[in-house]
């Protein structure tokens, strides 16, 4: 790689960091604002069946400027196999205050509060991001 190539390279990586929120954060602080953020979308029940809390929460995230990614996503059952609660795991990277490169793990859990023959009718949320 050229100098002119490199100079190219090291200027568009520099560009789409500084596009993401946490840019230049503190783990601790990055962590903060993120929980602030999901903390502000689990204080209700939800009563639908798309997952619409769940989907204000990566928006919220997504409008902020947050480059995450959902790495999985499962169905918990109880003992008689119904689904009692859904989780979903996302990894977020940055670049910290340092500019090295820190991952973020978040976890959103949608917990069923419905009727006993189905359960996730209406879900709480619990999310954070460690």
């Amino acid at each position: 790689m050229n100098i002119s190539s490199q100079i190219k390279f090291v200027a568009n990586k520099y560009a789409i960091m500084k596009l993401d929120s946490l840019y230049g954060m503190s783990k601790l602080a990055a962590k903060n604002f993120i929980n602030k953020i999901l903390s502000k979308h689990t204080k209700s029940i939800f009563h639908d069946e798309n997952w619409e809390g769940v989907n204000n929460i990566f928006r919220a995230l997504h409008d902020e400027n947050i480059n995450y990614a959902v790495n999985k996503s499962e169905y918990h059952h109880d003992d008689k196999g119904n689904p009692s609660s859904k989780i979903w795991k996302f990894l977020i990277n940055f670049y910290d205050n340092r500019e090295k490169e820190i991952t973020l793990y978040g976890v959103i859990t949608a917990s069923g509060v419905g009727s006993v023959s189905d359960p996730l009718s209406s879900y709480d949320l619990v999310a954070y991001v460690s």
